[in-house]
Formats: structure tokens, C-alpha cells, sequence
């Protein structure tokens, strides 16, 4: 479809033929899971919300990543568990979900302006779920696979993120929903 975008996560057998099919690649996806430590850093600001938050978690999805995913997050937030990040003045600054998936949990999506926030975020969840299995497919240009390797996370499965289309910003997008979601 002209105009439009089309994003897909590629695994290394699937390489050449996105290629041929007019695909860009647009950086690596760091798949990182294990038994999940507690983090031990300041997350002021950070809670669990309810889904009455839906609104404004869709109007601050489309402003950090300049996509129209309302769909698909409207779906994956009745399945989840949702951790904000607000500013002081109480506004949404970022959110993160969570989900049963597999044999334990998935972080993601995480949206938020800056790494910290992120991992802030990405840090309630391993912490309220330590010990127990946590999954999260993470953008490699934001670097929080060491990070999260010290919090029981190890990567496993690399894939590669590919376009056609122009593209939106991925930059507020620290964890994706899933490597097969996006």
C-alpha cells in the first residue's frame, strides 16, 4: 500500500528475502530473558495504573513514536498490567506493560523519553516479578542488554528490525510488545 509502513523483525534465515521484497534494515532486536533480579534504584514516579489510564497511554504512544498503534494497545492492555512514569505535575511521562506469555511474563511495550525513564520502568516489573521467568525484546540502539543481564536477563535470539515505507521515530520505543508483535 503506497504510504503506508510496514515494520517486521527478521531472523537471519528470513534476511534476504525481506531484502528482495524491499525491506531496510533499521537495527538489531535483542530478545533478553531469565529469572528476573530485583532492581535496586530509585523509580519515584513509578506505579502500577489501572486501565482507566488507556487514553492517555494511547495519546502518549503516538506523540513518542509517531505511529497509530491504538489496535493492537488496546488489546495488549486488557491483557496487562501497566507501570507509569509521571512528571511531577502528575502527567503521563511513560508506560510499560506486562503479560503472561510463554512460561512466564513479557515486558513490553515500554515507551518513554529517555533511558532512564525506561529503565525505571523495565526495573518495577523485575522487581515486583523477581524470581520468577520475565522475556523482553529490546531495541540494541538504546543498549540495555548489559543492564538487564545483571538483573537476570541474558539475550538470546537476536533478530534484525526492517522497514519499507517511510518510517515513523522508533527512539521512544525502548521494549517492544513481542519480536512477532513489534
Amino acid at each position: 500500500n503506497a504510504g503506508k509502513i510496514i515494520r517486521l523483525n527478521a531472523t537471519p534465515d528470513g534476511m534476504s528475502l525481506y531484502r528482495q521484497s524491499g525491506y531496510e534494515e533499521q537495527g538489531r532486536i535483542c530478545q533478553s530473558q531469565g529469572i528476573a533480579r530485583a532492581v535496586d534504584m530509585p523509580m519515584r514516579g513509578v506505579g502500577i495504573a489501572g486501565r482507566y489510564v488507556a487514553p492517555q497511554v494511547l495519546e502518549l504512544d503516538q506523540q513518542l513514536t509517531g505511529l497509530d498503534r491504538q489496535d493492537i494497545l488496546q488489546t495488549l492492555i486488557i491483557a496487562s498490567a501497566i507501570a507509569v512514569a509521571t512528571h511531577p505535575d502528575g502527567t503521563l511521562a511513560g508506560y510499560a506493560l506486562c503479560r503472561v506469555f510463554g512460561k512466564g511474563r513479557v515486558i513490553g511495550p515500554v515507551v518513554a523519553p529517555d533511558v532512564a525513564t525506561a529503565q525505571a520502568l523495565i526495573g518495577f516489573f523485575l522487581t515486583r516479578y523477581a524470581g520468577q521467568f520475565l522475556r523482553i525484546d529490546t531495541h540494541a540502539q538504546h543498549d540495555l542488554s548489559a543492564w538487564l543481564s545483571a538483573h537476570g536477563l541474558a539475550e538470546v535470539d537476536p533478530a534484525v528490525a526492517m522497514r519499507r515505507g517511510v518510517a515513523g521515530h522508533s527512539e521512544g520505543i525502548f521494549a517492544l510488545a513481542s519480536q512477532a508483535l513489534g
